[in-house]
């Protein structure tokens, strides 16, 4: 003769963790005495789909990794997934109709407390739903660092979740419902201290100065008083500049790039301000070879350069006596060469080739 299976699952002394574990603090102040009863599941095949891990599945059928699909749908996972949603809608039902009074931002803090996996890992000790779970067998030497599924913080809570869901999916709802408005009874000293924190700190928030809650838009595309959104950490960066435009202008200063094919490096670039030759670099591709000139402009400056402004500089004088002229037998003169080497080597950005790429 078989027993029938318990009605009710009594709340137990189990919220201390052991310090082992390193479970993470509750976001809610449990008391043992406080919770109420949690209905049990009827249907005998779905209060063990409801403890059963992918990994005990998996071992039953004989494989000790490489789970399939169909291990994941025999577990809990698919029960864990219905229960936490639930919960989530009910918690914010039940919120939303007990305090009609309260923001948004009040409720959802609220919400966040009750129906974290903090909160449900300790509601799974609580009701001893961890001590039911079914998991393969401990290895025969274990390692140092080897923990049980039960004794992890997040498969407790998907335990609690996993318990909800089979309830619902008994169709009994309402028993679900009876139960989170049991505990919000129980509960509601703990329930209006996390409340009124909550609202004292929106009202400190709100007696702010205004310009202290300024919130400046995050515009990828404006430059705002010298500062940008850096486009991968979407966090504005800090400018050293004085202002934004920064003098002086392009219109004012005209900057450009003198290319040149090279056949050794693909490309060869000056950048030039005022007619005055400030960078030079090399790269394989054109804009490669404007970022390496760019670099070698930064590293004069750091060394000190100073460009002389074309505008302030007197003109030449001119010359009294016309140049001699040149006999047309004579050769050209020998173009004068880019002075390259005053600069330095000019820095090289290489890429790597696609077969390169294909290799690594």
């Amino acid at each position: 003769m078989t027993s029938s299976p318990p009605s009710q699952i009594h709340p137990s002394e189990r919220l201390e963790v052991p310090a082992r574990l390193e479970w993470a603090p509750s976001d809610w102040a449990f008391d043992a005495t406080k919770l109420p009863p949690l209905p049990a599941i009827r249907d005998p095949a779905l209060a063990e789909q409801a403890r059963m891990s992918k990994d005990y599945a998996g071992w039953r059928d004989g494989r000790q990794s490489n789970y399939s699909r169909a291990d994941e749908i025999a577990s809990y996972r698919r029960l864990e997934w219905l229960g936490d949603s639930q919960l989530s809608a009910l918690v914010s039902s039940e919120l939303f109709m007990r305090y009609p009074d309260m923001g948004s931002a009040v409720l959802s803090k609220i919400r966040s407390f009750l129906t974290s996996n903090h909160t449900y890992s300790y509601l799974a000790r609580a009701y001893s739903l961890d001590l039911a779970l079914l998991q393969p067998p401990p290895p025969k030497k274990p390692g140092k660092f080897w923990r049980s599924l039960s004794e992890t913080q997040n498969v407790a809570a998907d335990l609690f979740e996993a318990h909800i869901g089979a309830l619902l999916v008994e169709g009994r709802d309402n028993c679900v419902r009876d139960w989170l408005r049991t505990f919000l009874v129980l509960n509601r000293d703990e329930l209006d201290r996390r409340i009124s924190e909550h609202e004292a700190f929106l009202q400190a928030a709100d007696e702010m100065p205004q310009r202290f809650k300024k919130k400046r838009a995050l515009n990828a595309l404006v430059f705002d008083g010298g500062s940008e959104v850096d486009p991968i950490t979407n966090k504005r960066r800090i400018s050293l500049l004085d202002g934004c435009p920064a003098s002086p202008h392009l219109e004012d200063t005209p900057a450009r790039f003198d290319d040149r094919l090279d056949h050794a490096a693909g490309w060869h670039s000056h950048l030039v301000i005022d007619g005055y030759t400030i960078g030079c670099g090399r790269g394989q591709k054109q804009i490669q070879a404007h970022d390496a000139a760019v670099f070698t402009y930064f590293r004069l400056m750091r060394g000190g350069l100073t460009i002389p402004s074309v505008a302030s500089s007197q003109p030449r004088p001119a010359s009294s006596t016309p140049p001699p002229a040149r006999n047309s037998n004579e050769p050209h003169p020998p173009a004068k060469r880019s002075r390259c080497a005053s600069f330095g080597s000019p820095p090289r950005v290489d890429t790597p080739s696609p077969r390169a790429v294909r290799r690594l």
